[in-house]
């Protein structure tokens, strides 16, 4: 796979950022990363004629979905480490509770019904934020891990390592040593769309492409999985750690 950001050289200037990937892929998609982010899957060998051509056509659609980001992503539970401020995990929101004291010698966090509890003695806030950010992967990696029993019954493969990771486009691959990687922000999205990641990367351990017959070997395990699908490009805005 070979990434581009955007090359002044190839693209035109436009108002957002324009990021390509290429990759053994049919047909051209956009999504929208970020407030002034766009983020183009090409197929390999893709002009930057083409790309700027299919940019200009789209400029309208990308124009409008980019002002609805800005306006959403102020509502956005924003992770920080003030008491009582919002955090969401698997499409729930949980209000943080800080409880210091110098006895204790190292954070320990804890997910109640409502409430992340943070027991800590420390008042650094960037450093708190690290440890809950490390929490999420854990706690992810733990469903992650069950879901993959549940599904390897059905799919007939388990990879060899499973890896939580901060990465900035991907939600979730699958390496040629049949390593599964996933983004920790998919740990904000609700269940179901953790297991269509699950389920996508699982199938790429039987074919590493995205060909007819990996489709339905998602479509056996997960007959919903356009829905999912939809949710991730219709709620991208709310996967990012702020």
């Amino acid at each position: 796979m070979m990434r581009s950001s955007g090359d002044k050289q190839m693209i035109k200037s436009f108002r957002f950022k324009v990021e390509t990937i290429y990759s053994k892929r049919r047909t051209i998609e956009i999504s929208i990363q970020g407030p002034d982010i766009v983020l183009l899957r090409v197929p390999l060998r893709t002009s930057a004629k083409k790309i700027n051509r299919v940019i200009e056509q789209k400029h309208d659609w990308i124009t409008k979905h980019i002002d609805s980001y800005n306006q959403k992503i102020v509502d956005i539970p924003k992770l920080l480490t003030d008491q009582h401020s919002e955090w969401l995990f698997m499409d729930k929101v949980y209000y943080l509770d800080i409880i210091e004291d110098a006895l204790y010698k190292r954070p320990i966090v804890e997910f109640t019904d409502q409430s992340i509890v943070v027991w800590t003695n420390s008042k650094d806030r960037p450093k708190l934020k690290h440890i809950l950010i490390d929490k999420y992967k854990k706690e992810l990696r733990r469903y992650i891990e069950g879901r993959i029993l549940y599904y390897a019954s059905s799919i007939k493969k388990h990879p060899k390592a499973i890896r939580i990771k901060s990465q900035r486009t991907l939600w979730g691959s699958c390496s040629s040593k049949m390593n599964l990687n996933f983004n920790c922000v998919v740990s904000f999205a609700p269940k179901k769309v953790i297991d269509y990641l699950v389920v996508h990367e699982m199938a790429h351990l039987t074919h590493m492409n995205h060909s007819k017959h990996f489709w339905r070997l998602v479509a056996i395990n997960m007959p919903d999985y356009k829905e999912q699908q939809r949710w991730l490009k219709e709620h991208n805005y709310l996967l990012k750690i702020n």
